[in-house]
């Protein structure tokens, strides 16, 4: 990444970051919004199903802070640091 050149490399880095910052509050949003349709998926019992969608908004922070946290170390080690 960056091919030798470290201000290339920091430009790709932070697009990386960006794009997956986008893309993982899209996923968030979306897992917000339609969280009880989205445990629907993997069971039908009501009490866990009160208890999943509970805690989905919990899960959509962490979707946001891991993506940035993989997207920024890959950008590391593409950059050589």
């Amino acid at each position: 990444m960056g091919e030798g050149n470290a201000k290339k490399g920091k430009t790709y880095t932070k697009l990386i970051v960006f794009y997956t910052f986008l893309v993982c509050l899209f996923c968030a949003i979306f897992l917000v919004i339609f969280s009880e349709t989205v445990a629907k998926i993997f069971t039908n019992n009501e009490e866990l199903l009160v208890l999943t969608t509970q805690n989905y908004k919990y899960a959509a922070v962490f979707l946001v802070i891991h993506g940035l946290g993989m997207s920024t170390g890959g950008g590391l080690r593409g950059i050589g640091k």
